[in-house]
């Protein structure tokens, strides 16, 4: 499903609600890249967006639906 272009209200940004500390103190690296491990889906090689960032992505895309996708992915990196 594609997304449009969306822009928050005036005066208000994506990083005033969520930042990178918040989804890391709910889902913490070490357990992202367990579960990564066990499900065969960690990074081969070194990539410029590791698995685990690309997992924290993911719940905020999830999260913040109605907000573009490269806004979202501004805040996460």
């Amino acid at each position: 499903m594609a997304r449009t272009a969306e822009s928050l209200p005036a005066g208000m940004r994506l990083t005033d609600h969520i930042s990178l500390g918040v989804l890391t103190a709910q889902f913490p690296r070490a357990s992202v890249e367990r579960i990564l491990m066990e499900t065969a889906r960690q990074s081969v090689r070194e990539r410029a967006l590791l698995a685990h960032v690309m997992v924290s992505y993911a719940i905020a895309l999830a999260l913040y639906a109605e907000v573009s996708t490269q806004e979202v992915l501004r805040c996460v990196v």
